[in-house]
């Protein structure tokens, strides 16, 4: 599980001060990119021309009102990882361990060439069997 340390900003939230719904998703893809940064990942993510991980599918689940200026931690973890896709889960809460928001998002592996699925790297593998 890899942990990401956010802050809610103004523009993160509505005209009520808590978060606006879409906002999480930009929320959750920064601490992916930076979980790709801590496992040196962001550079191959993005400029081999073999492979692609394009979202299919994304969700979000809200508990509890998350407010402006307010210090979370973002829980990343891959629960399924198949044979050309991976899921990622993102678990925003507090140090209390108070949950905010729960994120899923799924990705598949793409031969560029061609856009059609492909198998996962093993590399790709191995760094989200370890979160």
């Amino acid at each position: 599980m890899y942990k990401y340390n956010y802050t809610v900003k103004f523009h993160d939230v509505d005209a009520a001060g808590i978060i606006f719904h879409a906002n999480v998703f930009k929320i959750a893809h920064d601490a992916y990119q930076e979980m790709m940064n801590k496992y040196n990942f962001s550079a191959e993510y993005f400029t081999n021309e073999k492979y692609g991980y394009p979202l299919v599918h994304t969700e979000a689940d809200y508990f509890t009102p998350l407010k402006f200026d307010q210090k979370i931690i973002i829980e990343i973890g891959a629960k399924e990882i198949r044979e050309n896709s991976f899921e990622i889960n993102y678990k925003f809460c507090d140090e209390a361990n108070t949950k905010f928001v729960e994120v899923k998002t799924v990705h598949v592996c793409i031969d560029k060439s061609n856009f059609k699925k492909t198998k996962l790297p093993e590399e790709v593998v191995k760094i989200l069997s370890g979160l």
